[in-house]
């Protein structure tokens, strides 16, 4: 309902109340001066009753009484009048006119109590007032009758109609109703037209004031009024004026701070930078916790998290890293068990994948077999959002759902995670620094392979990424037959030759996720990530005899070398990474015991051949 219309209702009904208050009250006045004036008329007919009879009892004409009661009678608005006698006055005087004898119900109370009785009779034709007055013995009459003073003589009953009253105040309150009716619409009138413009006012404030919630600043206040109402109308129009140039200014400063990443779906403009302000706080916040991590790993722990908490409970995350050198990624962290893109059972290659290759977000609701190596797309929708840290490095992180309704939500919420990721890779890239600097230190210089002090800092790391991703590793132990004699015979500088000769068999034997690690001397390791037996075996056949097919130049011709090598497995065999690569030596030497330049695989009895407890 609009304010015009209220406020006209509202008058009406403070008019149409006050009139039937005048009404009730006129009507209730009325109604208490008409009996108030038949009570007077009896009171006073009462006394000149009384007065008139003992005029008549002490000058003996009480037979002449009739003509007294009769002019009495006939005075206005009397309806009706008679004379009660009480009992001691019958026994003393007798009955006297008929009506004197004549006893009802109310005669009684009033000789009995001494007291007036009022009855009210009301009808749609007339009303009817009937008074009952007692005739209380006086010194004066008791000088004609036997009685006590105070004692009831008689009553007098009076029957008053008060119609005629009551027809003038139905019309008096017809004619206030009529007035009334007549300065409410006055009223009405006046009032619609004087606040007709300041209504409009209200109403222009109202739509002003509403644009702006909605985020629309540009409504303008119309009116001509130009007292104080136009007065608000200005300031409030040179109000929203300023609050729309300073949120288009703030608007777009912060598209500038941010390069016009935010996707929001907000059209208030107040909104759409609390939003990006808040997001603002929390990755700068996030920035401050990262640059406190250790290392890479613990960063992208972090960033698992928070895309965790962006996707919802019901998502499943994980988080490759891509290197532009190596053909596969390395699963860096996941929500889930195993490997979240696979197809037959090998891991994702970097140069199918889509998300990769366009440097662009895929979701699987545009077209469900978008990506060959998500599992079960069928049954969930899923995301790959690729982010560039480096110019080498790349992280993917892929997000699998259940409905259609939640892989909306991390489309909606993709900008966050953009941010997040953006935070984190200047971090990031000095902690790749920080990581090529200390891999310098953990490089064989000979070989480039890496030295047993990188399996002594990361052995724990590759454990819990086995653990994490649900991934068997193998180890071989592996060691060249006789190097010692190469040394002897042929010095140094070919064992050397030698030394680099195998390591080039290893990295060209195995893949990038493997890591092949020169112990000391002639003695290597190397752990293959996501191999079962069959496969450990059969690289390891592979590195045997590849580097038995390798010749070597040495004065006076050539020499071929083989290597032993021991496989054990991790977690099947030990339940520990130490353990097994013991397990992978004890294997070793078997096979050198039993004639090099062969690989066996570690069994259990062997540690009971061998002696010790593990």
């Amino acid at each position: 309902m609009k304010l015009k219309t209220r406020l006209s209702v509202f008058l009406a009904l403070v008019l149409i109340i006050l009139t039937a208050l005048i009404i009730v009250a006129v009507s209730i006045g009325f109604r208490n001066f008409g009996i108030y004036s038949a009570k007077e008329k009896a009171y006073v007919a009462s006394n000149l009753v009384r007065d008139g009879l003992t005029s008549h009892m002490v000058s003996g004409t009480m037979d002449k009484r009739h003509y007294f009661m009769e002019k009495i009678g006939a005075t206005s608005d009397i309806k009706d009048l008679w004379i009660v006698r009480s009992q001691s006055v019958l026994e003393q005087y007798g009955a006297g006119f008929e009506s004197n004898n004549t006893h009802d119900i109310i005669d009684s109370r009033v000789f009995e109590t001494g007291k007036s009785v009022e009855i009210l009779n009301e009808s749609w034709d007339e009303v009817d007032l009937r008074i009952t007055i007692p005739y209380i013995a006086t010194p004066e009459c008791m000088q004609c009758h036997i009685a006590n003073r105070g004692d009831v003589l008689g009553v007098v009953n009076m029957r008053f109609d008060i119609t005629n009253t009551r027809d003038v105040a139905t019309r008096t309150i017809f004619w206030i109703a009529v007035i009334s009716l007549v300065v409410l619409l006055v009223v009405i009138l006046a009032a619609n037209y004087y606040a007709d413009e300041y209504l409009q006012l209200f109403e222009s404030i109202m739509r002003s004031i509403k644009a702006a919630h909605d985020g629309d600043f540009t409504q303008q206040i119309m009116t001509k009024i130009k007292d104080e109402g136009g007065k608000l109308a200005h300031f409030l129009n040179s109000l929203t004026a300023h609050l729309n140039q300073v949120v288009s200014d703030i608007d777009k400063k912060i598209s500038v701070l941010i390069g016009n990443v935010y996707d929001i779906h907000e059209r208030n403009p107040l909104n759409r930078v609390g939003v990006i302000v808040d997001s603002l706080v929390d990755i700068y916040n996030f920035k401050k916790t990262i640059e406190s991590d250790r290392d890479k790993d613990e960063i992208y722990s972090h960033l698992l998290m928070i895309s965790q908490r962006i996707a919802g409970e019901g998502a499943e995350c994980a988080l490759f890293e891509m290197n532009a050198h190596k053909e596969t990624p390395i699963l860096v962290d996941s929500s889930r068990q195993g490997w979240f893109c696979e197809i037959k059972g090998d891991p994702l290659v970097c140069a199918d994948c889509r998300a990769l290759r366009s440097g662009s977000a895929v979701f699987s609701d545009e077209f469900s077999d978008i990506c060959k190596y998500f599992k079960n797309s069928a049954e969930v929708f899923y995301a790959c959002l690729p982010f560039r840290m480096t110019g080498e490095k790349t992280l993917l992180l892929t997000i699998s759902v259940r409905t259609r309704e939640e892989i909306e939500h991390i489309k909606a919420e993709n900008f966050r995670l953009f941010n997040y990721f953006e935070a984190a890779r200047p971090v990031l890239e000095s902690r790749y620094l920080t990581q090529v600097l200390q891999e310098s230190n953990l490089r064989d210089g000979l070989t480039g392979l890496y030295n047993r002090k990188f399996l002594d800092e990361f052995i724990e790391h590759i454990t819990h990424q086995a653990t994490r991703a649900n991934a068997p590793y193998a180890l071989l132990a592996l060691d060249i037959d006789f190097f010692k004699m190469v040394n002897d015979a042929y010095g140094h500088d070919i064992g050397d030759v030698v030394l680099k000769g195998f390591a080039e068999t290893l990295a060209s034997s195995i893949r990038e996720a493997d890591v092949a690690v020169r112990q000391g001397g002639e003695e290597f390791l190397v752990l293959l990530f996501n191999a079962d037996e069959e496969n450990a075996m059969r690289i390891a056949e592979k590195i045997r005899e590849k580097f038995a097919s390798r010749s070597f130049a040495v004065q006076g011709g050539s020499i071929v070398k083989t290597v032993s090598i021991g496989v054990a497995m991790f977690p099947s065999d030990a339940e520990k990474m130490w353990r097994a690569i013991k397990f992978a030596d004890i294997a070793l030497y078997k096979a050198k015991n039993s004639g090099r330049n062969r690989v066996i695989r570690f069994t259990q009895d062997m540690v009971k051949d061998n002696g010790e407890e593990y």
